[in-house]
């Protein structure tokens, strides 16, 4: 080694005395460094060829200080052998600014060169040749180069916070980056993923496949609202998954959120289970009250469900009905299981009063919203009325009311119909004459009255008699027998062909047209009444004369004899030929008496022509009897067998001026070969 050191001297001898107390000075920190590594024997030369060590620059830093890494410094080879000297002393001269720069730049403590050595340490023991101090005072360029190696292949990578690409990664104390899990290095967690650095404002896929969003603090977004850099709004439920396609509740407000994981608002929103909300503009369910959506108002129950096709009432207590489309039903008719209601312009249905339409129409509502049709009803303040197909008011009839139809030539009386407006029109339709019908009310249109039949048909008072059935038994006005009615046709008026003209005043006495004969006593009356009795056959009067019987054929017809009684006055005379004797027994039980055509005691050997007139004035339903006025018999004969025994010609028809005749004696002059003429009043 001395020569070693002499032979240096001497070719080093021209280099400065500042050059030499630079690498005496390197020689000292040399000799420190192993004193304190003093387990080890420094051998540099033995460095392997294939050892490459990377120089990093290292600053001070505080645990939670993030160390940025640069470019590290070219590696060193130290793998040639010491004793080429001569070239190392080369390389130093022509580099030893640059080393100078090194070592200053470095800085390294001793505490710092410390560590570093004994992580190296820790893995392996590497042999270096040993040196004096006082051989290395003598070159400290060589010493120089040497601990340069020495600290380029010592160095390792050091735990903490890296920046690069301006992504944070950690590494730790073994030198590798945390990645794919939760970790507070310096305190906080953060998440570090499959490429090692943290997670922050970003949708990040996990190792187990489950999502985040992870904010700019990379801190997975929790239990709260979140705005996204796309300025999209999502709510992370307490897992940190965004909610979705389901409710969830969000302080004490409930949301539903769709598939893409916003909140419905404003729309309708159908959901999985097949059931259809409205989420207002703060993304509530509408419950429990009305709600305007594009300009129809709808009304959203306790579930949020709009109601439709029901009844439904409010808190308030009102009753509404809703339609298929969830909108009330105002001003305008709608059937509800075949039930037709009425609703106001407020959405209530019209109750137990009357109600004019816009159509100007007017209509009873009963306590139920129905319109009160086809039957009796009794409004508030106990008025009744018949309420017809249409609504329309009728005025009632006794439960027992008929009408029997008046005789009109042809086929008979046409039956009107209503319509909805309350306008009557005709039919092809006519009532058989004499038929007999049960009536339900009257009403007058265009000031003429009409009844009632159903199913909005309506005849005309004009050609009916209207009557209610009463009792078994009836003997019409104050007597027994009426006989204060009865009149004959000999006295005091003898006119023997004269029985239409006597017993249709007994018609004129019982309604009390009598008196508007002219004349001021009865004779007067009853002799007008004889001499202006219609007599032109053609036009259905009498043949022959009242008074002398002179080419007498047949008495008046029934038609003809009703139009001379409204000639004289009575108005109430209808024709009700063809009516059957049920009928006239109904007629007579309902205190209407029948003027009907029969044969007297005169007509024998069974004449088809019925050629007298008589009245009937009672009814018996117990025995089935009638009672019977004939005008044949005059004041003296006054009895039976005072008619017809008189004339000699007894065809069991004497029965006497006031008689109950049998059903069947009345039936078989009445009723034989298609009689049933008969008259009556109204």
């Amino acid at each position: 080694m001395k020569k070693l050191f002499r032979s240096m001297r001497d070719t080093q001898c021209h280099f400065s005395l500042r050059k030499m107390n630079i690498g005496v000075c390197s020689v000292v920190l040399g000799l420190f460094v192993v004193g304190i590594n003093n387990s080890q024997i420094v051998r540099a030369d033995t460095v392997n060829e294939s050892t490459v060590t990377t120089v990093e620059k290292r600053v001070e830093k505080s645990p939670n200080t993030v160390a940025v890494t640069t470019e590290a410094n070219k590696p060193v080879s130290t793998n040639e052998g010491i004793s080429n000297n001569k070239k190392t002393y080369e390389n130093i001269g022509n580099n030893e600014t640059e080393a100078k720069d090194k070592l200053s730049n470095q800085s390294l403590d001793a505490s710092q060169s410390q560590e570093s050595n004994t992580k190296q340490d820790r893995h392996s023991i590497v042999e270096t040749n040993t040196y004096s101090t006082r051989s290395l005072k003598l070159d400290t360029s060589s010493t120089d180069t040497l601990l340069v190696s020495k600290k380029q292949n010592s160095s390792t990578p050091s735990n903490g916070w890296e920046s690069h690409n301006s992504k944070l990664y950690y590494r730790n104390s073994d030198g590798k980056y945390l990645r794919n899990q939760w970790a507070a290095p310096t305190g906080t967690i953060h998440y570090f993923g499959k490429e090692g650095y943290t997670i922050s404002n970003q949708w990040y896929t996990m190792i187990n496949n489950q999502t985040y969003y992870f904010d700019h603090t990379g801190h997975t977004v929790k239990n709260r609202w979140y705005t996204l850099p796309s300025k999209t709004i999502y709510y992370f439920d307490h897992t940190g998954h965004t909610v979705k396609n389901r409710w969830y509740n969000v302080s004490n407000n409930t949301y539903y959120f769709d598939h893409t994981g916003h909140t419905v608002k404003n729309r309708w929103y159908t959901l999985p289970t097949k059931n259809t909300y409205y989420f207002d503009q703060s993304g509530h369910t509408v419950k429990n009250k009305w709600y305007n959506v594009s300009n129809n108002t709808y009304y959203f129950d306790h579930t949020g469900h709009t109601v439709k096709n029901r009844w439904y009432t409010l808190p308030s207590k009102n009753t509404y009905y809703f339609d298929q489309f969830g909108h009330t039903v105002k001003n305008r008719w709608y059937n509800i299981t075949t039930n037709a209601y009425y609703f106001d312009n407020y959405g209530h249905t019209v109750r137990n009063r009357w109600y004019t339409l816009p159509t100007k129409r007017t209509y009873y509502f009963d306590n139920e919203g129905h319109t009160v049709k086809n039957r009796l009803y009794t409004l508030s303040g106990n008025k009744t009325y018949y309420f017809d197909g249409f609504g329309h008011t009728v005025t009632p009839l006794s439960n027992n009311s008929f009408v029997v139809i008046g005789y009109v030539p042809g086929q008979g009386i046409t039956v009107k119909r209503s319509d909805e407006n309350n306008v009557l029109h005709g039919t092809s339709r006519f009532l058989a004459n004499g038929s007999l019908w049960k009536v339900i009310g009257k009403k007058a249109f265009n000031n003429q009255l009409f009844y009632y039949l159903n199913d909005d048909q309506w005849v005309s008072s004009q050609y009916v008699i209207e009557g209610v059935t009463k009792g078994n038994y009836r003997v019409l006005k104050d007597k027994a027998d009426s006989r204060q009615y009865y009149t004959s046709q000999y006295n005091p008026v003898f006119a023997p062909w004269g029985c239409a003209s006597s017993a249709l005043s007994m018609l004129m006495k019982f309604d009390g047209t009598f008196n508007k004969v002219p004349g001021s006593s009865e004779y007067a009356k009853l002799k007008y009444m004889q001499d202006h009795l219609p007599r032109n056959k053609r036009l259905g009067g009498q043949d022959g004369s009242p008074y002398t019987g002179y080419g007498f054929t047949r008495v008046i017809l029934s038609n003809a004899l009703k139009n001379y009684a409204h000639q004289l006055g009575d108005k109430n005379v209808k024709d009700i030929s063809g009516a059957s004797l049920d009928t006239v027994a109904k007629l007579v039980l309902a205190g209407h008496p029948v003027l009907y055509y029969g044969w007297s005691s005169y007509d024998g050997g069974g004449n088809k022509v019925r050629n007298h007139c008589k009245v009937i004035m009672g009814y018996n339903k117990s025995n089935n009897t009638f009672l019977v006025h004939d005008p044949l018999y005059s004041n003296r004969h006054f009895y039976k067998g005072g008619g017809g025994m008189r004339e000699g010609i007894y065809n069991g028809y004497d029965l006497g001026p006031i008689t109950w005749v049998s059903a069947s004696s009345l039936s078989r002059e009445y009723a034989y070969n298609g009689g049933y003429n008969a008259l009556s009043i109204n």
